[in-house]
């Protein structure tokens, strides 16, 4: 490094004085850079998937993309549609699904529980799923367009906090009247922290008589779970609204309410209920619930009134398998519609979509895990306006269509409408050690994904839930992933086989006690070496093939990582410049670091929040620098060690107070964070002088957003591919790549142009012995010929 004339001295001077003097503030002038190179080296660039081909649908359907939440069509244009994701926020068609359009990635929250069009065609999006399970997300009020999409409003911010919006309706006569119910939403991370978010309001249902611009609470929510709304077709002032497990009626557009309850189950046992007003008969309500009374997997209930719900009527459900499933179905899927023209005609959803057409005498299955022709978790139904035979379908899966749905055979049913819905919601995304547009990933519900070339179409390697993955760094033919029970492929990615051995007895279908998602880490300096956490750490060094307990290693107290007092491990690191450093972090917010492989561990979380760790990073080249990342709202959300843990910084100043659920440091040392808003890069004030790195981390780190582009969704995962761009694993939006500026990523790579850096001024205060303060100025540095400092 050279500098310019009567720098260096100053420079020693000031090293001596520190000696004497302590270093009280440091303020540094602005640093003046070559445009482009600075925080924002450029845009982001969405790499897919587009949408997953090869999904295991055998009805003929093998494309697929991400949870579709709500589905509206347009009644005065029929080839428009609009879908929500859970993440992914709201996409439009003009020709029925063919082609999509996201239409908020810059909006305040992309989680979509409702979408209502009013008589004159505006838009109204209830942000937040309205769906019961960890991964629907909380919201951010309500988003309304009167353009079709091409511009939006937040309404009701202060009024709906951070709750979900089930559902939201208008009033067909009286469009100003809109009302909304609310509930309380998740906020989760790569391995399931599964947080209940406080709305900071109240829940219930809301009635805005100014078409959304102020809303009264209609009716308050003890439970946080006001859920479906219902516009009689016959007598529009009659809104029906379920909410706190009760189905109640307004006669006067939601100013009072009575309660419906003859003949339905008592309310402290129903949970979810979703209800569907029949067109054709005046009087026909239909009311699907969860019932808490019953043990699983039949928790499903359907019920019928003619009389405007004055009395209930239980309708058979399909048999033999409930319509809810197992694993508290129907409070995650749960989807009820009545065919406008044919009150016999009822679609119900849960885990599978079933048809009846003689008022739920008989029932045929239609799609779902019974028969797997229709991707199963049904959310969403939507008929088209033009012909009632033609109905939409959102799942887990995607968007679907069937142009005959209450006559077809199940088997010739459906037809996908999912190229183009980049909505995956990714837990986790590897990169290929040496290609740069190799990578797969682990996703909700749509199994291990993999790219190929630099297409946008990805490929579905293996069905169902995946999280952690990684490619072995010397063999990548070799790839890992895990859900429950850890997988490897040794073929590229085309067969998989679970291993197992030492982890439990065969057959093996679960391990100890664990996180949903089981979280690994692959030494890098080691292949072969892996890391596998449950309620204690287990270790392999022959790939997965024999897997033991180092001796003595780490156990948490319990066993039981169930009860949300119990701890279980929820993330594991290990130091890429050498194996024997290894980083645990906890679902409580413990940390411990091991210096020798795994065997012994030091307890090293002082001042640490105590909140869901959801990811620790280790500086590439000094396994004594590490960064840590935390779920939760309040607080720090990233922390800062340089020695191992012994002591922390929190650095969260300057980030928003949201959720922090990755982290990945660059060969530079250089921070980067994914949080539910995007991703952050941490802005060093110093410029990477050796006299500023001698200062706490935390009076000399600010942060600032990571490039254009990026839509404002989780980001559960960062990685650096091969050319040494940064890749964003987003829970919603697919995986999404930026190049970062070689000052980052070291030289060779295919970065973005350096940055020049042409003067950096430092200001100290001191104080001396006498304690007394006062300026020293170190001066200016100019880097000789205007070159960037290594």
């Amino acid at each position: 490094m050279r500098f310019g004339k009567n720098v260096l001295p100053q420079i020693i001077i000031g090293l001596v004085i520190t000696q004497l003097l302590t270093v009280e503030t440091l303020s540094v002038a602005a640093v003046t850079v070559q445009p482009g190179s600075g925080p924002d080296p450029g845009g982001w660039q969405f790499v897919g998937p587009s949408s997953i081909r090869d999904c295991p649908l055998p009805g003929g359907i093998t494309v697929c993309s991400g949870r579709v939440t709500a589905i509206a069509v347009d009644p005065g244009q029929p080839s428009r549609i609009y879908v929500g994701g859970a993440l992914g926020g709201v996409w439009k068609s003009t020709d029925r699904g063919l082609d999509w359009t996201s239409l908020t990635d810059d909006q305040p929250s992309l989680a979509v529980g409702s979408i209502a069009i009013d008589p004159s065609g505006s838009l109204y999006v209830g942000t937040g799923e309205g769906n019961r399970g960890c991964t629907a997300y909380y919201g951010a009020g309500l988003l309304k367009s009167m353009d079709g999409g091409n511009s939006w409003v937040q309404l009701g911010a202060s009024t709906f906090g951070r709750s979900s919006l089930n559902k939201i309706v208008v009033s067909p006569d009286s469009p100003n009247i809109v009302m909304a119910s609310t509930s309380q939403g998740f906020s989760n991370s790569p391995t399931f922290s599964c947080g209940l978010v406080d709305p900071l309001v109240p829940f219930g249902l809301y009635v805005s008589l100014d078409a959304g611009n102020s809303w009264r609470l209609a009716m308050p929510s003890s439970r946080g779970t006001a859920g479906d709304i219902a516009v009689d077709p016959f007598n529009t002032s009659q809104v029906y609204a379920a909410v706190d497990g009760t189905v109640y009626l307004s006669r006067d557009e939601g100013v009072s309410w009575e309660a419906l309850s003859t003949g339905l189950p008592p309310p402290n046992s129903v949970g979810r209920v979703a209800l569907s007003v029949s067109a054709s008969s005046s009087g026909t309500l239909y009311a699907a619930l969860q019932d808490l009374s019953l043990p699983f997997p039949g928790q499903g209930r359907l019920f019928r009134t003619s009389d405007s719900g004055s009395t209930w009527m239980e309708v058979p459900t399909p048999a033999p398998t409930n319509f809810c499933g197992a694993f508290n179905g129907c409070a995650y899927n749960l989807v009820l519609a009545v065919d406008p023209t044919d009150a016999e005609t009822v679609y119900l959803g849960g885990n599978d979509l079933f048809l009846t057409t003689d008022g739920g005498n008989n029932w045929v299955d239609l799609g779902g895990y019974g028969n797997l022709v229709l991707h199963p978790d049904q959310h969403a139904l939507a008929f088209s306006p033009e012909d009632q035979t033609r109905v939409y379908v959102g799942n887990d899966g995607g968007m679907y269509y069937s142009a005959e749905a209450n006559t077809c055979l199940p088997a010739s049913c459906w037809t996908d409408l999912n190229s183009g819905l980049g909505i995956t919601q990714f837990y986790s995304v590897a990169a290929h050690p040496t290609d740069p547009n190799l990578f797969f990933g682990g996703t909700q519900d749509n199994g291990i994904t993999l790219r190929l070339g630099n297409s946008l179409e990805w490929r579905q390697a293996l069905g169902g839930d995946a999280g952690f993955t990684g490619f072995d760094p010397v063999e990548p033919s070799t790839m890992y992933a895990a859900f429950t029970i850890p997988l490897r492929s040794d073929d590229g990615g085309l067969s998989w086989t679970t291993k197992t051995n030492g982890l439990c007895v065969a057959p093996c279908n679960a391990l100890d006690s664990s996180q949903p998602f089981v979280p690994m880490a692959i030494d890098h300096a080691s292949p072969g070496t892996l890391y596998l956490g449950t309620y204690r750490l287990w270790k392999t060094t022959d790939r997965g093939d024999n897997w033991f307990l180092p001796s003595p290693g780490l156990s948490l107290p319990g066993a039981n990582c169930a009860p949300a007092s119990s701890d279980c491990i929820s993330t594991i690191a290990v130091a890429p410049s050498g194996g024997r450093v290894v980083y645990v972090g906890t679902k409580l917010g413990k940390l411990f670091v091991s210096t020798d492989g795994g065997s012994n561990f030091s307890e090293r979380d002082t001042l640490l929040p105590g909140h869901f760790l959801t990811k620790i990073a280790i500086n590439p080249q000094d396994p004594q620098k590490a960064f840590a990342t935390f779920s939760g709202f309040g607080g720090g959300h990233i922390f800062a060690t340089s020695n191992a843990g012994i002591s922390w910084a929190d650095i969260s100043a300057g980030l928003p107070d949201f959720p922090a659920n990755a982290v990945a440091v660059g060969s530079r040392g250089t921070v980067y964070v994914g949080t539910d808003q995007g991703v952050f890069v941490q802005q060093k004030r110093s410029g990477g002088m050796g006299l500023v790195n001698a200062i706490g981390q935390a009076r000399r780190v600010s942060w600032s957003i990571l490039g254009r582009g990026l839509p404002k969704t989780a980001v559960y995962d960062l990685t650096l591919a091969a050319d040494g761009a940064l890749l964003a694993a987003t829970f919603g939006r697919g995986i999404w790549r930026i190049n970062l500026p070689r000052i980052d990523v070291g030289t060779g790579s295919a970065a973005s142009t350096p940055p020049i850096i042409h003067s950096v001024s430092f200001q100290f205060s001191l104080r001396d012995k006498f304690a007394s303060v006062s300026p020293f100025s170190l001066g200016t540095i100019w880097p000789c010929n205007r070159r960037p400092i290594p």
